[in-house]
């Protein structure tokens, strides 16, 4: 993934943990948080196992 900000590399910092009460383990989609390289920027709840583009949050 590339940073939208500054064109980076994006590598995962974290990812997300599957909740214990989930049956079906092999298609949960997890999220992980990920941060670029080049300016730090973190983006937070991007898919991790679905293989989907970034998911851009607003600005709050």
């Amino acid at each position: 993934m590339i940073c939208n900000e500054c064109g980076g590399v994006l590598v995962v910092k974290d990812v997300e943990e599957v909740p214990q009460p989930v049956k079906d383990k092999l298609n949960y989609q997890r999220v992980c948080d990920v941060e670029c390289i080049k300016c730090k920027k973190v983006y937070y709840s991007q898919p991790y196992d679905s293989g989907s583009n970034i998911n851009v949050v607003r600005k709050i």
